[in-house]
């Protein structure tokens, strides 16, 4: 019988318990853990600048009530990542896609979405954005492609 816990410099995980139903193991930098495979719901806060820490979770929410642009970041995201983004909008309010003047991150978005954004102005309208992150090693270029479900409504039979 072997006891204990094999750290991860040993080729363990560090952990000592399995995880639960639909947990899966993921690395986040050094360290291992049991993590929900679909996370749950980071909230971000509307306003002219919205950062979503991609290492906190992949599906963010975000109700739009600021009354401006918002202007949306997503920090610590790499090659290959994917994520998923619920906007509702509760006031008249737009929201803009993650790009630096500078060209370093670029959204890419079906049917564009220019202007003020690619989140309409309209109270009460729900949107699902999904995104896939490209990285090419040594560039500092960072691309999001997008996909978006417009205008959800509330399912009557």
């Amino acid at each position: 019988t072997i006891g204990g816990t094999l750290g991860i410099a040993n080729g363990g995980t560090g952990l000592t318990a399995v995880g639960s139903r639909g947990y899966v193991l993921k690395a986040r930098g050094s360290i291992a853990e049991w993590a929900s495979r679909d996370g749950t719901f980071i909230i971000l806060t509307s306003a002219a600048a919205v950062t979503w820490n991609y290492d906190s979770n992949s599906t963010a929410y975000l109700e739009l009530t600021s009354g401006n642009t918002n202007q949306l970041s997503i920090t610590n995201v790499e090659d290959g990542e994917q994520g998923v983004l619920v906007i509702k909008s509760v006031s008249a309010t737009s929201m803009k896609p993650p790009y630096e003047n500078d060209g370093s991150v670029i959204s890419k978005i079906t049917g564009g979405g220019g202007g003020n954004g690619w989140h309409g102005s309209g109270t009460g309208q729900t949107d699902i954005f999904r995104f896939v992150a490209k990285s090419v090693p040594g560039s500092g270029v960072t691309t999001f492609f997008w996909t978006r479900d417009n205008h959800l409504v509330d399912y009557v039979p």
